[in-house]
């Protein structure tokens, strides 16, 4: 019998199989040992390697792992990378190629490399997903490309997802914190993905509540802090829900609720006189709410247009810690009467507050100092200006209106005064002249005749007092008062206070006339301080007398 022969081994290499300890020796001396590796054999001898059939003894000491690479929990559409190590404890260049078919893995690299002797490589295994799930496959590779091993890839994607601290906010009141800051709470973001997660706050409805950032990205494996606000006014919903909306990723839902404080507001005047009210002219008081608590208060006047004739502004708003809003009430009245009324004011989380309004409203009387206004003999050219003075006697504001449209030759001169309210003062325009007197005040108006050509007037000053028409000046009656005795012939005047008065007028021709008003000279500018008239300075004008009788007259 012959005995069996048992192949040797190739040159430079033992039967021995290595152990594990080994294994583990030459791996550790071998940690820092990465090389450069080139894709495919490009020399001789490595090519006559990379070619060798591998013994089991020899695949034993070419060492790929892990067997098994779970990239666990990942988020969708994120880049995930994890190391393959191949260690080759031969003294011949090894070919590592693998068969990557699935598009989840396409980015890993290098897909082949040839390992240099005694030498540890690594290669990337890239593992990214289009859609959520269980991901499950493996990956075939071989060395010197005889021998097929695999790999198993395992993942668990995910969509991106975000949760909240809380659902549910109660949003208070924070003393010492300006009223337009609103309320305010702290709700925290949280990713525990490995991806960024893109976020927008969506509400149910409009409302004053608002979550800020409203929208962004919270990081992989962070946290984020929003703000919910509440910015409170006297009519303003006291909830809310938002919907926390993750691009294609979960949902969240934030119940928002609000709470008021007590305020504590009161009027500085609980009852409002406005004494006499003019007839037919705005006037304007004002009434103070004061808030005398440790929070913002809010109000809403209930009846802001208590009468036909009075309105009320502002019907709302907010009154700061220890400050005080005014409530202008606008008066404009159209009748002769007493009034008392009532203003109603919601004080939200407060006590109602009421304020007493009352007054009278009384007609205007305006004094004229003259009975009559009379220019006699004016001659055309010439002016001349009588003054006079007009009285409110009353108690209330007058506003007096003259109306000189139709009457050129006449003009009024009167003071310009500054008033408190800017809406009353005294301005002329298209010949009508407004004149405001406040109660008990005088005024001197001159009235001036400057005629154009020859005329005659008379005529009752156009006068609007309160834009109401003024009754017409005093008119003087003849009346018969009998006795016993004797029958007596008496006059005796009207009594009536208007402005307006009676004017008569008379224009006459001019007595003199010059047929030049101007006269010009002209001087060289180069010329001493003494003034020598030059030559071309030859002006002249002439004078006519129109008259009957010789007129004398005098340069000044």
């Amino acid at each position: 019998m012959y005995e069996k022969q048992v192949p040797s081994p190739p040159d430079g290499l033992s039967e021995k199989v290595l152990t594990s300890v080994e294994l583990a020796s030459r791996q550790a001396s071998l940690q820092n040992a990465v090389s450069t590796t080139n894709n495919q054999p490009t020399t001789a001898q490595e090519k006559k390697d990379c070619s060798t059939r591998l013994t089991p003894q020899q695949m034993h000491q070419v060492v790929i792992g892990p067997s098994t690479i779970d990239f666990g929990e990942v988020a969708i559409r994120t880049v995930n990378t994890k190391p393959l190590v191949i260690v080759n404890h031969l003294d011949i260049h090894v070919f590592y190629p693998n068969y990557i078919d699935c598009r989840e893995l396409r980015q890993s690299l290098p897909l082949t490399q040839v390992i240099p002797p005694r030498t540890l490589s690594k290669v990337d295994v890239v593992f990214e997903s289009q859609k959520a799930g269980i991901f499950q496959r493996s990956v075939v590779y071989t060395v010197n490309s005889h021998i097929k091993q695999h790999i198993n890839i395992l993942s668990k994607i995910v969509t991106p997802e975000i949760s909240i601290s809380h659902s549910d906010v109660i949003l208070k009141p924070t003393l010492g914190v300006p009223q337009t800051y609103g309320y305010s709470e702290v709700i925290k973001l949280t990713n525990k993905t490995n991806g960024g997660a893109e976020f927008t706050w969506r509400p149910d409805k409009i409302s004053p509540f608002a979550v800020r950032p409203s929208q962004g990205t919270v990081e992989p494996h962070s946290t984020l802090n929003c703000e919910v606000l509440y910015f409170p006014s006297v009519s303003s919903p006291l909830d809310a829900v938002f919907t926390l909306d993750v691009v294609e990723g979960n949902t969240e839902r934030l119940n928002c609720v609000a709470e008021f404080a007590s305020p504590s507001v009161k009027f500085v005047e609980r009852r409002l006189g406005v004494g006499v009210l003019p007839l037919h002219v705005p006037h304007k008081v004002s009434a103070a709410l004061k808030n005398t608590g440790h929070h913002h208060a809010f109000f809403q006047v209930l009846n802001p247009q208590p009468t036909p004739f009075c309105t009320v502004k502002p019907e709302s708003g907010c009154i700061p810690v220890g400050g005080m809003v005014n409530l202008e009430l606008s008066f404009f009245a159209v009748d002769i009467e007493k009034f008392d009324f009532k203003i109603d004011v919601r004080i939200r989380g407060g006590k109602k507050q009421t304020l007493r309004v009352g007054g009278s409203v009384e007609p205007p009387l305006v004094e004229c100092d003259l009975d009559t206004f009379a220019f006699h003999g004016v001659h055309v050219g010439a002016s001349l200006s009588t003054t006079f003075c007009l009285v409110n006697p009353m108690c209330s504001e007058a506003e007096i209106v003259y109306n000189l449209n139709k009457y050129k030759d006449f003009k009024l001169e009167i003071p310009h005064r500054n008033f408190a309210d800017d809406d009353k003062k005294n301005f002329v325009e298209d010949n009508y002249y407004h004149i405001y007197l406040s109660p008990g005040e005088k005024v001197n108006i001159d009235l001036v005749f400057s005629p154009q050509q020859v005329a005659s007037y008379d005529f009752n000053l156009p006068v609007l007092i309160n834009d109401m028409i003024a009754p017409p000046p005093p008119t003087r009656k003849i009346s018969t008062a009998l006795s016993r005795t004797s029958t007596a012939v008496t006059e005796q005047s009207c009594v009536m206070s208007t402005p307006c008065r009676r004017v008569t007028a008379t224009a006459m021709f001019p007595v003199l006339t010059v047929d030049k008003l101007d006269v010009n000279f002209t001087a060289s500018p180069f010329t001493t301080t003494t003034f020598t008239p030059e030559s071309t300075n030859n002006n002249g004008f002439n004078i006519t007398n129109e008259g009957l009788e010789t007129s004398h007259f005098l340069w000044t």
